[in-house]
């Protein structure tokens, strides 16, 4: 049994080993950000693999979702596909629910290793400092499981998910309440400005993506975010799915993953800006907004409203009456 390097030992070591990887998974709970993780440690590692797996309370507990977006999203843009890297999420919809935990490395259609045991595949499974522990296990037999449990599934882009799965949502734009809010300014405090090259403005540089941007954390702001490097899932108030990640000295800045750049296009876009248009503190008072609030739904998932002519206070107030 293992109870250390987990992440090492069952989702990265195995990639290396054989020509053809292949991963199934089946895990009671998923999130996108830890896909986000695993793909982004295989690319770094040349290492490809396609990486399928099966979600398996999901007709029981249902899927936040933000989450759903997320996992939509990575399946259909791919975003490692350059890397040799593919991933696809199917949801358990019909039968008993399936709380287990298998992991089945296969070269091409070979069963070649496997693990069983407590870990999810989410960033709390397999990142955070608890305890989890995994056995190995008879490949044939997670084959078996695995080959099992498919026929109860829907794929994730399914148009029908929505008949079989219940998309929940634990907090919504309307009703959140400071406790569990934090509201970002997008202005320089010094200045009072938007920031000449950081911030919104990060690439405003030679040499740069004129599109890389950051939202910069105050220091009594920081604990609401997971730690530093650790990958998050965020649903804008348009339903587009996003990951974060604390970046720069002391996790600071707020950061999409991956391109640093996605931020900047998406409040370009909301603006009504070029693409690369340098933002200024007139763009954010024409649009209605200079700052941005986010919502704490678990340790994985946040939401993220960029309305304008509106406030946390304002939310608040609205749900009240």
């Amino acid at each position: 049994m293992f109870t250390n390097n987990l992440f090492e030992r069952v989702l990265i070591e195995p990639a290396s080993q054989y020509s053809k990887t292949r991963l199934q998974i089946v895990s009671g709970f998923a999130t996108a950000s830890m896909a986000h993780r695993h793909l982004e440690e295989l690319a770094k590692c040349n290492a490809s693999a396609s990486i399928e797996i099966i979600a398996g309370m999901t007709n029981f507990l249902g899927i936040e979702k933000a989450q759903h977006e997320a996992l939509c999203e990575l399946v259909r843009s791919q975003p490692y596909s350059d890397y040799g890297l593919d991933f696809r999420c199917r949801y358990v919809a019909e039968g008993n629910p399936i709380h287990a935990k298998s992991y089945l490395w296969l070269d091409a259609s070979v069963p070649l290793l496997a693990f069983c045991g407590s870990p999810n595949y989410t960033i709390t499974g397999f990142v955070r400092q608890q305890i989890e522990a995994v056995a190995k296990t008879d490949p044939a037999s997670a084959a078996g499981f695995y080959e099992r449990c498919l026929p109860n599934t829907v794929d994730c882009l399914d148009e029908s998910v929505n008949d079989y799965v219940n998309l929940t949502e634990s907090k919504r734009m309307h009703d959140y309440s400071t406790e569990d809010s934090v509201t970002l300014t997008l202005l320089d405090s010094r200045t009072g400005k938007t920031h000449q090259r950081a911030g919104l403005n990060w690439g405003q540089r030679p040499g740069r993506d004129r599109n890389q941007a950051y939202i910069p954390i105050p220091v009594e702001h920081r604990d609401f975010f997971p730690e530093i490097a650790e990958q998050f899932t965020v649903l804008t108030d348009e339903n587009i799915p996003l990951v974060f990640v604390r970046a720069q000295q002391e996790g600071k800045a707020l950061h999409t993953t991956q391109n640093n750049a996605l931020l900047g296009e998406y409040f370009r876009k909301r603006l009504g800006l070029y693409s690369g248009e340098y933002v200024t503190k007139q763009h954010l008072l024409d649009y209605g907004r200079t700052d941005v609030t986010f919502v704490k739904i678990d340790d994985e998932t946040y939401l993220m409203d960029f309305r304008p002519n509106t406030s946390a206070e304002h939310y608040i107030e609205g749900a009240a009456n």
